[in-house]
């Protein structure tokens, strides 16, 4: 069964495009998949007002007993069901390019679309058989088919915005959600208790030095009024809201703030905040580096110290926990060294980093879209990504088998794509050391029989792409031997394969 959230709609239609790539022979690369995805936002505004149009129109006719359709609804109809195609495809293009959250507002967004844009199709030929009223149950099917359609077209509309806007855009202005005021006796801006003590070291302030950049530059998007991807940057408490390893804003380390990480790339990227206007200055990042650094620890948060609160009196345990919580610290300040390194590296040559998920410590990287290609030696610059890359994308690379040796030491890789490119069976001893691998893509390569029944004994490999190879149908049966659960995906299967043979003799004759 297919993973409909994480498969790439590329590797669905990879086994049916065989060998017309949009990639041109002088080596361009994957930049018009990029443009078609951006056409979404243009296209998929027909379909939803002219379903939801017809639909009306319809329901009129319903309540006034007409008994013919009408040809301004069939009309509509028709125009939405292709435009809704477009615009599903369209879609799904721009989610798997643009670096779309997986998460499941976008799942809601996209199969509502797909079914709607199927529906509506449906609704459309139903309609023109229809359309006299002669033919009751195709006229009914019609009517009553583009209502729902409209429906489930209207509410995958209201999940899309959800994503643009961010989650209640449309009703919280009628439904407010109070924020509760600070106790009395607590400091406006972070909850904590007021000391008796006047004196306090100078530090930055929230209220004061932080909450203007966030109001010049990001409350538009992440106020109360909008907040994509349910992030709020217009009060210290809708910053700190929800579950700690949603929080954009780590406490006390910036480095690995989500924050600080978006603010700071470069421009043009497509992950930059804020994505347009006028970016932050060095020293507005500065001080909210510093704000981070000081003192962003929420005080009702039980799982961290509040500054200046009590501490115990040391005793051997606690001394020896603390000397291993320092060098699990320096261990990992290393590592987060090590992979800011290669997501710069890789960056620079043009591939396409990011985290897996806004919450998650793994990264993915996207080579298939450098120009020129991404080769061999470009594998040093992912020198760092060792521990958190899970996912892989080197399709239409120049990657070779001998090249694959770097690829040692990335035990995390659970999905990896080679597609389109010149990997053999020379390759499979650098792909089996990846234990952890569960999707493996060699659409289009060279890759053969005695190759997929080696890789098959990887222990957890799921799924298995090898269309447009040297596979043949009786290799997927053996392969497929090995392990039970393992689904391969080749260009054909061994019953079509015997058939074909069996009927050749006649059609000769």
């Amino acid at each position: 069964m297919l993973d409909l959230q994480l498969t790439s709609f590329v590797d669905l239609l990879e086994p049916l495009a065989g060998s017309l790539s949009l990639a041109e022979a002088d080596g361009s690369d994957d930049r018009w998949w990029r443009f078609l995805g951006r056409l979404h936002p243009l296209t998929v505004h027909f379909p939803i007002a002219l379903a939801l149009t017809a639909a009306v129109v319809e329901l009129i006719n319903i309540i006034r007993r007409k008994r013919e359709a009408s040809p301004f609804a069939i009309t509509a109809t028709g125009i939405a069901a292709v435009t809704a195609i477009f615009a599903a495809f369209f879609g799904w293009l721009n989610a798997d390019f643009e670096g779309a959250s997986q998460d499941t507002t976008l799942f809601l967004h996209r199969w509502l679309g797909i079914i709607g844009a199927g529906g509506l199709s449906i609704v459309f030929v139903t309609g023109l058989v229809g359309r006299t009223g002669v033919r009751i149950t195709a006229f009914n099917g019609y009517r009553w088919g583009l209502i729902v359609c409209a429906i489930v077209v209207g509410t995958g509309a209201h999940f899309g915005g959800e994503m643009v806007y961010g989650k209640g855009y449309l009703t919280k202005v009628l439904f407010p959600v109070a924020v509760p005021a600070p106790a009395a006796g607590n400091d406006v801006e972070t909850g904590a208790p007021v000391s008796d003590a006047g004196a306090t070291t100078a530090k930055v302030s929230f209220q004061q030095d932080v909450l203007p950049i966030f109001e010049a530059h990001c409350v538009e998007c992440h106020g109360a009024d909008k907040d994509k991807a349910d992030l709020r940057l217009d009060s210290y408490s809708g910053i700190f809201n929800g579950e700690k390893k949603w929080w954009t804003v780590l406490p006390g380390d910036p480095d690995h703030s989500l924050l600080v990480e978006r603010i700071e790339l470069p421009e043009g990227h497509v992950d930059q905040m804020p994505p347009d206007g006028n970016r932050l200055t060095a020293a507005e990042i500065a001080t909210i580096r510093t704000w981070i650094t000081e003192d962003t620890e929420p005080a009702d948060n039980p799982e961290v110290q509040i500054p200046g609160s009590s501490v115990p009196e040391e005793t051997s345990t606690t001394t020896e926990a603390a000397k291993a919580a320092d060098a699990a610290k320096a261990a990992a300040d290393r590592m987060a060294v090590a992979i800011a390194g290669a997501v710069d590296a890789l960056r620079a040559r043009g591939v396409l980093v990011m985290r897996i998920a806004q919450d998650s410590k793994e990264w993915e990287i996207n080579a298939s879209l450098v120009s020129p290609k991404f080769a061999d030696d470009d594998l040093a610059l992912m020198n760092g990504l060792q521990p958190v890359l899970a996912w892989a994308n080197f399709t239409r690379t120049d990657l070779t088998d001998a090249g694959l040796i770097g690829l040692d030491g990335f035990d995390q890789l659970r999905s990896l794509r080679l597609s389109q490119t010149a990997i053999g069976d020379g390759g499979v001893d650098s792909i089996l050391k990846l234990e952890k691998l569960e999707v493996l893509n060699l659409y289009a390569t060279s890759i053969t029989d005695a190759g997929i029944l080696r890789l098959a004994a990887l222990p957890n490999l799921k799924r298995l792409y090898c269309a447009d190879s040297a596979v043949t149908p009786e290799g997927v049966l053996a392969a497929q031997a090995v392990r039970d659960g393992l689904e391969i995906v080749g260009s054909a299967t061994p019953a079509a394969s015997k058939e074909a043979d069996e009927s050749a003799p006649a059609e000769e004759s």
